[in-house]
């Protein structure tokens, strides 16, 4: 027997992907692509949740929050955005000031009810924007 291939809809895929994350609960993957903007999918049959175009260079690093409430997306601008995931991937932040472009992006909890999203730089300068 054979196994049914996933693959996503062609026209979903805007561009060449360059980073990806996979949402807590294993339900949701984020791709991000080298024109500035990432789509989610569903992950069991990969159809289409959300697209979000805010940035106009390649989309380097997501990560999404432990809880599965935010994305973070880092981008060759310069920026990370969060996105709500439970608000249609809406943006609600922008962290601003990083010197080169964010090329990791992991959520780091500092008090048990206020995760921060902590940065690698190209540099591998740990930066840890406050909002």
């Amino acid at each position: 027997m054979q196994t049914p291939s996933r693959t996503a809809p062609p026209d979903c895929l805007a561009a060449p992907a360059r980073s990806v994350a996979y949402s807590a609960d294993g339900g949701a993957i984020a791709v991000g692509h080298v024109d500035g903007s990432v789509a989610v999918f569903e992950a069991e049959k990969l159809q289409p949740l959300a697209t979000v175009h805010e940035r106009k260079r390649t989309i380097s690093a997501m990560a999404y929050s432990p809880d599965g409430l935010f994305l973070a997306v880092g981008s060759a601008d310069r920026f990370i955005d969060i996105y709500d995931c439970g608000a249609n991937y809406k943006r609600c932040g922008t962290l601003k000031g990083h010197a080169q472009e964010v090329r990791g992006l992991r959520w780091v909890a500092l008090t048990p009810t206020l995760p921060l999203p902590l940065t690698l730089t190209l540099t591998l300068t740990l930066t840890l924007p406050l909002p």
